[in-house]
């Protein structure tokens, strides 16, 4: 014991505690830092692909798959996109059609100037309305209140999209985007024998629940349906 005093005193001693209390400190901070970045990347991620998991094939999913993702614990989304000619008056531009259900988005807000400023909104667009990007309007010289053709049906646009929360990758993404309810697809006429059209299935939920499905996911894959 006294010998133990006597080496508690020296000061190399002392300062070799403050150096294990500084890296004991110093790697508490770096996992806590670790774990809340790779929290926020999760975040984003989910946010970028619109959900943490997404299917996406050229014809609609059956209700049983999505029964499967609903019985896993899963919340479920149905988006449509597809490339289309759209006109207000004289004027004609393609525009990419994001075809959204009551639950988009599942992540983010979509952000919206309606005409009072721009706000965060947790769902898209009602039936018979339509949500379209400023450039979109800029082409066709339409503003929130005009009508929009769509196919063989006429939507008024309610908003101008500042900002989604999923980004579009492909042609569609490269054209200006309007978005409207599923509801309102049919309505459309533009689903057709031959169309082009991108159905997804998003679904969010904990990583549990999707690695439950890795078998079903395994022949979805071997079905051809895309899967991210």
């Amino acid at each position: 014991l006294k010998g133990l005093r006597r080496d508690l005193r020296a000061s190399d001693v002392r300062a070799l505690f403050v150096a294990l209390a500084l890296a004991v400190a110093a790697t508490t901070m770096i996992g806590f830092f670790l774990d809340r970045l790779d929290r926020g990347l999760t975040r984003q991620a989910g946010q970028l692909l619109g959900g943490d998991l997404v299917l996406e094939q050229g014809q609609a999913f059956d209700d049983s798959l999505r029964q499967e993702l609903l019985q896993a614990g899963l919340t479920v989304s149905d988006q449509v996109d597809l490339v289309s000619m759209v006109s207000q008056g004289d004027a004609f531009q393609p525009a990419g059609l994001k075809v959204v259900d009551d639950h988009y988005p599942l992540y983010g807000q979509v952000r919206v100037d309606r005409g009072n400023g721009i706000e965060g909104l947790a769902h898209g667009p009602p039936p018979g309305s339509a949500w379209i990007a400023p450039r979109l309007a800029q082409l066709l010289n339409a503003g929130i209140g005009d009508e929009v053709q769509v196919g063989s049906f006429a939507l008024t646009i309610t908003g101008l999209i500042n900002r989604e929360p999923d980004q579009q990758a492909g042609f569609a993404g490269l054209t200006p985007r309007i978005m409207l309810n599923v509801e309102d697809l049919d309505a459309t006429g533009l689903v057709r024998p031959g169309s082009r059209i991108e159905y997804e299935l998003l679904a969010a939920g904990p990583p549990a629940a999707i690695d439950s499905l890795e078998n079903r996911l395994d022949t979805l894959r071997e079905a051809g349906v895309e899967i991210r």
